[in-house]
C-alpha cells in the first residue's frame, strides 16, 4: 500500500489533484490546484468574459481595478479563489451549468472553459 500526503491546499475534504474552474451558485471559483498551476496566488482582481459561439467563459487576471468597469475582485473562500459575479452569471443564463470544468490556456493568459466539457466528478459513474 502506498501512502500519499495530505496537502491541506487541495481544498477542503478530499484533494483535487486537476485545475478546474466551477460554476457554482455564489459564483465562479478556482480550485486550489488551479490557482497554483496557474498563478493565481496573488492576483486580486479578474475580468470576466463570454464567448456566445463556442458557449465559453473566460478569466483574465488584472493587474488593478484603476478602470472598476468589468473587473472583479478575487477572494479567497475555503481553499478556492472565488469571483462573485451574479451580474455576469445572469445576463448569460450560466446558473444551469453549475459543475466543475477543465480549464484551456489562450495564448494572452485568459484562462477558458467550455460550457459542454465537464470533468467527471470522482466517485459519480
Amino acid at each position: 500500500m502506498a501512502w500519499e500526503k495530505f496537502d491541506h491546499y487541495s481544498g477542503v475534504g478530499r484533494p483535487r489533484k486537476e485545475s478546474g474552474i466551477s460554476i457554482t451558485k455564489g459564483g465562479i471559483a478556482l480550485n486550489t490546484a488551479a490557482v497554483i498551476q496557474h498563478g493565481y496566488e496573488d492576483i486580486k482582481y479578474v475580468s470576466l468574459w463570454y464567448d456566445r459561439e463556442g458557449d465559453r467563459i473566460g478569466m483574465k487576471c488584472e493587474l488593478s481595478d484603476s478602470d472598476k468597469k468589468g473587473r472583479y475582485r478575487l477572494t479567497n473562500q475555503r481553499g478556492y479563489r472565488v469571483v462573485r459575479a451574479s451580474a455576469f452569471m445572469r445576463a448569460y443564463s450560466l446558473y444551469e451549468h453549475r459543475g466543475i470544468y477543465p480549464i484551456e490556456v489562450m495564448a494572452d493568459g485568459m484562462l477558458v472553459i467550455t460550457l459542454n466539457k465537464k470533468m467527471a466528478e470522482e466517485g459519480k459513474s
